[in-house]
């Protein structure tokens, strides 16, 4: 058997199918628990960064209209998770708070936790209501926790007991 035949049959349309599909699902289940990405503390990072929700200044979320990106200079690790803000003043006020900032649910996506799915959420979908901040997967999500609020966060609470046990 020649070289060529050798590599043909080793990469064989069939066999790169085969792995297209593992690789596939392999994905798929990362894209859907990203839960995975949470410090030992529960804290959704980015992996790349180790950033607690993408970067964005949490204390932000309750003081401006839209939500700043935080600044190197002003960081602080707390629960595992490394915070950014946008000014010392925020710094100081997640210092003194901090549970009154962070995200609910370790940064997971709301909606997405209430039906069991482990997906990050996005700081660019947010919520704060009754003093605390929600994160969501997507626009749609956020719509429907406001919704039924009251029926999503009983479930999202015990899924999140559920998976920080």
């Amino acid at each position: 058997m020649t070289v060529s035949t050798w590599c043909r049959r080793l990469i064989s349309p069939r066999r790169l199918s085969r792995a297209a599909v593992a690789l596939s699902l392999v994905l798929a289940f990362c894209a859907v628990h990203p839960s995975k990405a949470l410090t030992e503390e529960r804290f959704w990072t980015d992996s790349a960064t180790g950033l607690a929700i993408g970067g964005f200044d949490p204390v932000s979320f309750f003081t401006e209209a839209v939500p700043e990106h935080g600044l190197p200079d002003y960081e602080w690790v707390w629960q595992g998770a490394a915070w950014r803000f946008s000014s010392e003043g925020n710094l100081a006020a997640f210092k003194r708070d901090p549970e009154i900032y962070a995200p609910q649910f370790g940064g997971l996506g709301a909606v997405s936790l209430a039906r069991g799915y482990h997906a990050a959420g996005n700081p660019r979908v947010w919520l704060v209501s009754r003093g605390k901040l929600y994160l969501f997967f997507s626009a749609q999500n956020r719509s429907e926790w406001i919704e039924v609020a009251e029926t999503l966060n009983e479930q999202a609470v015990a899924e999140w007991e559920r998976i920080t046990r």
